[in-house]
């Protein structure tokens, strides 16, 4: 199987992958301060108190499971972009049809 290799398609796959760790990273920041507005205002929520904590703890362990993977995807694409990048770099003909 061959693939087209540019530097387009290595400029979108490191791009792909910075715009992964951001969202990542504010994705937890928006987690971290959402537990933060639940227990500065626990008191006021009444009998939702216990629910609406329970979903938080919910959407923390669902945050926590999918760090990982994206992780993985963000290495997957940066290495990806690292070997089409090289081959685009020793290739004295071009940047035509890779292997």
């Amino acid at each position: 199987m061959s693939w087209e290799v540019t530097p387009e398609a290595v400029s979108a796959m490191e791009s792909t992958a910075a715009r992964l760790e951001e969202l990542s990273a504010a994705i937890h920041a928006e987690t971290g301060k959402l537990r933060s507005a639940y227990e500065e205002n626990e008191s006021g929520l009444g009998y939702h108190s216990a629910d609406i904590g329970q979903l938080i703890e919910d959407l923390e362990s669902i945050e926590q499971d999918a760090s990982g993977p994206v992780l993985k995807l963000v290495l997957k694409l940066t290495r990806a972009a690292a070997v089409r990048k090289a081959h685009i770099d020793n290739n004295p003909y071009g940047h035509g049809r890779g292997r």
